[in-house]
C-alpha cells in the first residue's frame, strides 16, 4: 500500500478507520514528521529524534479513541501544551447577530464590554452621557484604535477606555471607573462657568 499523508481531521479519521479493520501494527505503520513553526518554542523544547521512538498507536475495537504509549511522547506533549497556551484569545466578531451591538446613542448606563457600531457612535454617546450625568471629561487619547477619557478635575479617579474590536469598526468598552471622586457640586459650578463663556463669546 503506497504511504498515505494525514494532515487534517478527515485523513486522521481514515487512518483510525484501516487501523480498526486491521490492528496489526505492521500493516499501517506511523511516522510522524514534524515542521518547526514557531522559533522561539523550538528552543525551549529541544526534540531530539528519539523523541519520536517507540511510538506505538492501538485502536481499541468498537472505540473511537486511541491509546498510545511512547517513551518520548511526554517531551512532545509538553512542547504541545505550550504552544497552544500561547495562542492569544481571538474575539469573535464574525457577526453582529451574535453580539449586542448598541446603536442609539441614548442609553442610561455605560458598562465594561459593550460594543458600540463605530467610535463616532461612541463618542457621541459619552457626550451625551456626560450631559445627563452632570459631569465633563476631556479626551485622554483618540485614535483609529483607541478611545481614552479622564475627569476634567484631574484629581478625580474617574476613566475611560475603549478600543477597536478586531478588524471591524466596532469599538468595545475595555475599562471605565465608574463614581468620581470629585466633587459633583464644583463640576456643576465649572460646567455653568465653561457654559457661560460660551455664550458670552458667542455674542461677541
Amino acid at each position: 500500500m503506497a504511504p498515505m499523508r494525514i494532515t487534517n481531521d478527515n485523513s486522521v479519521l481514515f487512518y483510525l478507520e484501516l487501523k480498526r479493520k486491521d490492528q496489526q501494527l505492521t500493516s499501517y505503520p506511523l511516522r510522524v514528521e514534524v515542521t518547526p513553526l514557531l522559533e522561539s518554542f523550538l528552543d525551549m523544547h529541544v526534540l531530539r529524534p528519539s523523541d519520536f521512538e517507540d511510538i506505538d498507536l492501538q485502536v481499541s475495537e468498537g472505540h473511537n479513541f486511541v491509546t498510545r504509549t511512547s517513551k518520548g511522547l511526554p517531551a512532545l506533549e509538553s512542547f504541545a501544551s505550550s504552544a497552544y497556551e500561547s495562542i492569544p484569545e481571538l474575539e469573535d466578531v464574525n457577526s453582529e447577530s451574535e453580539i449586542n451591538v448598541i446603536s442609539n446613542p441614548n442609553i442610561e448606563a455605560i458598562a465594561k464590554d459593550m460594543i458600540f457600531r463605530n467610535k463616532e457612535l461612541l463618542k457621541k454617546t459619552m457626550r451625551l452621557y456626560a450631559i445627563e450625568n452632570n459631569f465633563q471629561y476631556k479626551v485622554y487619547k483618540s485614535d483609529k484604535y483607541e478611545y481614552v477619557l479622564k475627569c476634567l478635575i484631574d484629581s478625580c479617579m474617574w476613566r475611560f477606555r475603549a478600543s477597536k474590536l478586531g478588524e471591524t469598526d466596532m469599538f468595545k468598552i475595555r475599562y471605565i471607573r465608574n463614581g468620581h471622586s470629585c466633587s459633583m457640586v464644583l463640576l456643576g459650578k465649572l460646567r455653568k462657568t465653561l457654559s457661560t463663556s460660551f455664550l458670552y463669546t458667542a455674542r461677541r
